[in-house]
């Protein structure tokens, strides 16, 4: 296990003591191999050049060894302190919106339509695509950025259906990966789909028409805005919807399943009070507990409703729409 020192004054005793810098290296060696780093990716973090951080572990180093040891020390804390955060996620939760994401993305797989799923944002949906590409290897999924423009839609999609470079033209990639598609069975999956621009999203229809493929978009209320136009003006495009649901928020079942991983020793009426105070919204929940968590440690109590209620005061609040 890696031993990490926290504070500047044991720094200052390392670095001055040839014994504590040994001991420093060998933690720091440690720290590598558990973590399978390379001293490039060590240095990268710690916002040092990799011939320094050589010369260091060397004994080389002419420089402030206190400079360079603090930093090192700031990146081992920091994760440290990930792999606790990570270690107390839960598994994933099939919520009712997880589920009504599963049901659409497979209606879309084995029928080969077109779907939609939108909602508030912290609702799951990501989380919930995630896990249904993982189920299915067959399934591509791609997460949109406000970046992406179709060129770039479709150059990811050639790469990930294992198609060639065709050159830098857009129809180029898009008949590519019609050619790769077409008779797949596949489903694509875009999260985030509101990123798109119209002609992404017409190209999408149309990668559709040609390969038979089934499509799921999910996103922000927007997402259905952007498929039938302001004035409509997209009827061709909305038409090939074959089904759009509205997810919905957490359900109190919901909430007391998560806290049952999270907070295992939670009663009904602290269940109640995480469920009131995340108004429904799995991101809030989530950063609730973790809130509910520092502050219970932080003041040596046990978490009740009054600490689920102060911590609700530092979680920006998901309005569901």
């Amino acid at each position: 296990m890696v031993q990490i020192t926290e504070s500047a004054a044991s720094t200052t005793a390392v670095t001055g003591n040839p014994q504590g810098h040994a001991e420093f290296i060998r933690n720091l060696k440690n720290f590598l191999d558990e973590h399978s780093w390379s001293i490039t990716q060590m240095a990268k973090s710690a916002g040092i050049s990799t011939a320094t951080l050589s010369q260091f572990i060397a004994g080389k180093y002419e420089g402030n060894l206190e400079t360079i040891t603090t930093k090192l020390n700031t990146v081992m804390s920091r994760e440290l302190d990930k792999t606790k955060i990570a270690a107390q996620k839960p598994a994933f939760v099939e919520t009712l919106a997880a589920r009504r994401v599963f049901e659409v993305a497979r209606n879309c797989h084995v029928v080969g339509e077109i779907g939609v799923c939108y909602s508030a944002a912290g609702l799951g949906k990501t989380e919930s695509v995630r896990e249904y590409a993982k189920r299915h290897s067959d399934v591509i999924l791609i997460e949109a950025d406000p970046c992406y423009t179709a060129k770039i839609l479709f150059n990811e999609l050639r790469d990930l259906v294992g198609g060639t470079s065709t050159g830098g033209l857009l129809h180029n990639a898009f008949v590519e990966c019609c050619r790769r598609l077409k008779g797949s069975g596949r489903l694509l999956i875009i999260d985030e789909a509101e990123q798109l621009p119209y002609k992404a999203l017409e190209l999408l229809r149309r990668l559709h028409d040609k390969t038979g493929i089934g499509i799921l978009l999910t996103g922000m209320p927007k997402l259905l805005a952007n498929l039938k136009g302001l004035a409509g003006e997209y009827a061709q495009l909305y038409s090939r919807v074959g089904i759009a649901i509205k997810l919905s928020p957490l359900r109190e079942k919901d909430v007391s399943v998560i806290l049952d991983m999270l907070l295992p020793n939670s009663n009904e009426k602290l269940k109640a009070a995480f469920y009131r105070e995340s108004a429904g919204n799995t991101r809030r929940l989530m950063k609730m507990v973790t809130r509910s968590k520092h502050l219970s440690r932080a003041h040596n109590v046990d978490i009740n409703e009054k600490v689920v209620e102060a911590a609700a005061k530092f979680v920006k609040l998901e309005v569901m729409s």
